[in-house]
């Protein structure tokens, strides 16, 4: 879960809160389904949980789903709701796991990712 809030009305833009793509960055959550950014106001709150099944020691599935509040107001949860889901395939190398999959939310086109090695934030070797 992360929560993202800015308050006051001479905030520069490049500082309210932002949600969309695959990566987190200074003031903007991370957002499967949508593209980077696209998503702004002054409160945003995600969650968001994930699920992986081993298949063997090298191969492995995963899914997810996020789900989204939006609010113009600071300090707010909203009401604007968003949600995005996704699901891939993982192999492990030598190199590190290799992950390619989709992700929709509704209202916006597939978005395809392809992802080689760990992210120090997210590794997790179970």
């Amino acid at each position: 879960m992360a929560y993202i809030t800015s308050d006051g009305e001479k905030v520069p833009e490049t500082y309210r809160p932002k949600m969309g793509g695959f990566q987190e960055g200074y003031y903007s959550l991370a957002f499967d389904g949508i593209p980077a950014d696209k998503i702004r106001g002054n409160s945003i709150f995600v969650g968001k949980i994930n699920m992986q099944y081993k298949f063997s020691k090298i191969i492995f599935v995963g899914a997810n789903a996020s789900f989204a509040t939006v609010s113009d107001k600071s300090y707010s949860f909203g009401k604007e709701k968003k949600e995005s889901y996704g699901l891939g395939l993982g192999v492990r190398t030598p190199l590190g796991p290799g992950y390619v999959g989709v992700a929709k939310s509704p209202g916006e086109d597939v978005r395809y990712f392809l992802n080689f090695g760990y992210d120090p934030k997210s590794f997790n070797e179970n």
